[in-house]
């Protein structure tokens, strides 16, 4: 039986589970089909993630990416896990951020050896208004570390700019505008970047917990 017969006669009798437990399966079952060349089944298991799995995708973002992007055979949905990060960056930032209180923003420029961030201390909530503290502060660093820049709140009612979208998710009125790419000095001490637009190739978010020291009886 050539191995298009095959994958027809599987993708007859296939049901997908769409319960947590086994949707994992899903790369199990990838892994073996792309393993035995069987090209319609792959792109089957890529359809039905991509029309009837987006609430699972977007709350298992980054495992899901890590996981198909060692299967060439999954281009199609790798292209459309890029295509959500690309139209709507914000969405998954606040899914994964919203809530989860004091944090670090760190992010790569593409094509430059530094990295630019932000200490906020007050967490991320989609409020869609500014957030006020005197605590907060931006920062560049190259990485040689021989060349760093702390910039510190200056006008703290515009400290921390919580909104949903992505042009002015950041740090004061543009002085780091994380996901999309601005660097203009305004609500901060000092500028951190020579230039005021930068291309955003990653960005971590560092969550900042605070060590209870137990107290002595």
């Amino acid at each position: 039986m050539s191995s298009s017969s095959l994958a027809n006669a599987l993708l007859r009798d296939i049901n997908l589970n769409t319960d947590a437990e086994h949707r994992q399966e899903y790369f199990d079952l990838v892994a073996a089909a792309d393993e035995l060349a069987l090209v319609e089944l792959v792109d089957y298991i890529q359809e039905h993630i991509i029309l009837s799995e987006k609430g699972w995708l977007l709350e298992n973002f980054v495992q899901i990416f890590q996981k198909i992007s060692s299967y060439k055979a999954l281009r199609k949905l790798q292209d459309y896990c890029a295509e959500l990060i690309c139209n709507d960056p914000s969405e998954e930032f606040h899914k994964r951020c919203d809530y989860k209180g004091t944090n670090v923003v760190v992010v790569k420029i593409q094509g430059s050896p530094i990295v630019v961030g932000g200490y906020n201390p007050l967490g991320w909530t989609s409020s869609n208004d500014w957030r006020q503290t005197t605590e907060s502060f931006i920062f560049s660093l190259s990485k040689d570390h021989k060349s760093a820049i702390i910039s510190r709140v200056k006008n703290p009612r515009c400290a921390i700019r919580d909104t949903i979208s992505k042009q002015w998710i950041g740090f004061g009125v543009g002085d780091l505008h994380f996901l999309d790419g601005v660097c203009t000095p305004h609500d901060y001490e000092h500028r951190i970047l020579e230039t005021t637009k930068f291309l955003v190739e990653d960005y971590e978010v560092f969550q900042v917990l605070n060590k209870v020291k137990p107290v002595n009886t």
